[in-house]
């Protein structure tokens, strides 16, 4: 299944990712595969009394340069675009490399503005609990810029899971939380949402992507 980190030219363009062609046979299987699970590919799609074929519809819903992918590492400069070092980033797509702070400031603009946001990142901390809704780091850790720098080259921070992120919110203490809409069903107290950390997003993001007029 494809991540946020698949761009919408992807998409629209059927452009197909290297790792295809070393394998024999693996589109047809997995087509087959879709087909069996989330059923074949519709003929025509239908949205607001217009009527599409899919490839349309994609063109029409993510144009090239209608999102951009924000990330924050400084093994490459900040404010110029590099191709992330994770898995699903198999066509080697651009990043654009801000300062966590920044990033942090044009996310929180985004959700406030109410525009649609996907979030990339590690969900494997302990203070990750889908079934208590909330992920948090221990009281006091670091989430600097260099501590999440080492945490990526250490293989603590990788691209695990992506979740839209869908408010926000503070408790009783007045932290800040980032509400995640998340794809493992509703089974926690929150119906299936997420209560993510301010620091935790600080710490164990590797990208988030948002529309680019509140991204630049």
């Amino acid at each position: 299944m494809a991540s946020c980190l698949t761009t919408p030219t992807d998409a629209a363009t059927h452009r197909r990712p290297p790792w295809l062609h070393a394998w024999p046979g693996a589109e047809r299987q997995l087509g087959a595969m879709l087909d069996e699970t989330m059923g074949p590919v519709p003929a025509r799609v239908f949205m607001l009394g217009a009527e599409y074929t899919p490839q349309e519809f994609a063109r029409s819903v993510c144009a090239p340069g209608e999102y951009v992918a924000l990330t924050s590492f400084t093994h490459h400069p900040f404010y110029a675009d590099f191709a992330l070092e994770v898995a699903d980033n198999s066509g080697r797509e651009p990043f654009f490399n801000v300062p966590i702070d920044t990033l942090m400031t044009r996310l929180e603009r985004a959700v406030r503005a109410g525009r649609g946001v996907c979030w990339e990142g590690d969900v494997t901390e302990p203070g990750f609990s889908f079934g208590r809704g909330v992920a948090r780091l221990p009281e006091g850790e670091a989430t600097g810029q260099a501590d999440r720098q080492a945490a990526f080259e250490r293989f603590l921070t990788t691209d695990d899971h992506c979740m839209a992120v869908v408010g926000l919110a503070r408790d009783a203490r007045g932290e800040l939380f980032f509400i995640m809409k998340n794809s493992w069903g509703t089974g926690n107290p929150y119906g299936g949402l997420v209560y993510m950390a301010e620091s935790y997003l600080r710490l164990k993001t590797v990208a988030v992507v948002m529309p680019a007029d509140v991204a630049r």
